[in-house]
């Protein structure tokens, strides 16, 4: 597979992108959302190229397919940034009917929150809690979901997040928070 070297003034070895394979075609796995989805789980070729009667696309979407879907929990969550790109509100809920959320303290209030905006600063500063201890909460709210659903199995790798836009904005946000707490 070829690959494409990307400058790095960091010093450290820089990161490869896969290319397609086709003639002329200059597609990588870092470029474009749809047609580079296939050099990113490990074919030759983007979508535009990849010959879709081949064994090989079939075999590797059968491999995928180990997963049992009757244990996975789907959470669908949001989150609202404030002014300054800080989560100000978490708010999720599940297939199953159970629903969370959270209002967060920033350092500047400066909401855009419209059901925020509307609360009084005396009463948003009772309601209001730590980032740490929102994100500590909905942990263990999508673990009891998962829980109560399965019957008691808390394994976190059968809890599916998902959001609008999550991996673009709020996937991007909700791991940002949580290094910033020190979780992993």
């Amino acid at each position: 597979m070829p690959y494409q070297k990307i400058n790095s003034s960091s010093g450290r070895n820089p990161p490869y992108f896969v290319g397609c394979s086709a003639a002329g075609c200059t597609t990588t796995s870092a470029r474009g959302e749809h047609d580079s989805l296939a050099l990113r789980i490990g074919f030759s070729y983007c979508l535009k190229h990849l010959e879709l009667s081949e064994n090989k696309v079939r075999n590797r979407v059968n491999d995928s397919l180990c997963v049992d879907l009757s244990m996975i929990t789907v959470i669908f969550y949001s989150l609202q940034l404030s002014a300054n790109g800080q989560v100000e509100q978490l708010s999720a809920f599940a297939l199953t009917g159970e629903n969370f959320s959270a209002v967060i303290k920033t350092t500047i209030r400066a909401t855009q929150s419209p059901n925020l905006k509307v609360i009084p600063p005396e009463i948003f500063d009772v309601i209001a809690e730590d980032l740490t201890a929102a994100i500590t909460r909905f942990l263990q709210w999508t673990r009891m979901v998962h829980s109560m659903r399965m019957q008691g199995n808390q394994e976190m790798n059968n809890i599916l997040l998902t959001a609008h836009g999550g991996a673009c904005g709020d996937h991007v946000y909700l791991i940002r928070a949580m290094l910033a707490c020190g979780m992993s």
